[in-house]
């Protein structure tokens, strides 16, 4: 019968068994290169200039007067086809790479309008969350709003996904509450405040054309309005239906031009007036 094995030499044969083998830490000549891509393109995010974005903007958009980063950069102006749309500071979120998409906190100056958010492109389109701010409707223009009214406007903007379809960009889904208050046309009833207004629009996905609709409701000024805002990306356009009546006194230019709608419109057994207004945006 064999002789049972020292208790010194079972002890170092239990520590051999026990011990990490070294090969299971061993880094791959692949892993190493990822490393050291990865690496390079933090040292290039941190220090090329911010103004070689200027080279990745899609056809008809420019920026001009960076400064700043890659990483965190800003452009002090903006342009779609020629037009003027503010300034622009991001900070890019380098992380989000590993998941194929390209993210930044991102915040959006036009006069006194200010948008602060979070932005991100990825393979099935584009998206903006949690998007948040406000200021005067009247520094709107730049984006096509009307001219000739004012009042203070207050965004939430969930979610605005876009995506491409057929070569051209529609929208994919909206979820967004805004609030306008003491809103006030010039060629309407002299300018006189029309009141407050909110603006709801549910999470939900657009249709095939990229339509999507919100509830506005007044706040309680001189208007009762209850409609239903309908916009096709697709066509550019949006229809303004619902109905609307007068509160309380209203001052005199106001409700001459309610008298006026009630002519065309007549009013139903309630006293409402029905609007079917249709909109170019």
């Amino acid at each position: 019968m064999p002789a049972s094995r020292s208790r010194p030499a079972r002890a170092e044969a239990a520590r051999a068994a026990s011990a990490p083998d070294a090969s299971a830490f061993a880094v791959t000549p692949r892993a190493w290169f990822a490393l050291a891509l990865l690496a390079l393109l933090a040292v290039a995010l941190v220090a090329l200039p911010a103004g070689l974005a200027a080279y990745a903007l899609p056809a008809g958009l420019q920026a001009s007067d960076f400064s700043g980063t890659i990483w965190h950069g800003a452009a002090e102006h903006v342009r779609l086809r020629g037009r003027e749309l503010g300034a622009v500071e991001w900070q890019l979120h380098p992380a989000a790479l590993f998941t194929l998409e390209l993210a930044a906190d991102v915040r959006w100056v036009t006069r006194g309008f200010v948008l602060d958010g979070r932005l991100a492109a990825n393979p099935h389109g584009l998206h903006a969350l949690d998007v948040t701010g406000g200021g005067p409707i009247e520094d709107l223009g730049v984006l096509g709003a009307p001219a000739g009214w004012r009042g203070q406007a207050s965004v939430h903007l969930s979610r605005l996904d876009l995506v491409r379809v057929d070569g051209t960009w529609r929208l994919g889904a909206l979820a967004a509450d805004a609030r306008i208050e003491d809103l006030a046309g010039a060629a309407l009833a002299g300018g006189a405040s029309l009141g407050n207004y909110t603006l709801h629009a549910p999470a939900t996905s657009a249709d095939a054309a990229g339509t999507v609709t919100a509830r506005i409701r007044d706040g309680g000024g001189p208007l009762d309005l209850d409609a239903v805002l309908t916009y096709s990306t697709r066509e550019a356009r949006g229809v303004l239906s619902g109905t609307v009546r007068e509160r309380g006194n209203v001052p005199a230019a106001l409700h001459a031009r309610i008298e006026e709608l009630a002519s065309v419109r007549p009013r139903d057994s309630s006293g409402r007036i029905p609007i079917d207004l249709e909109l170019s945006l």
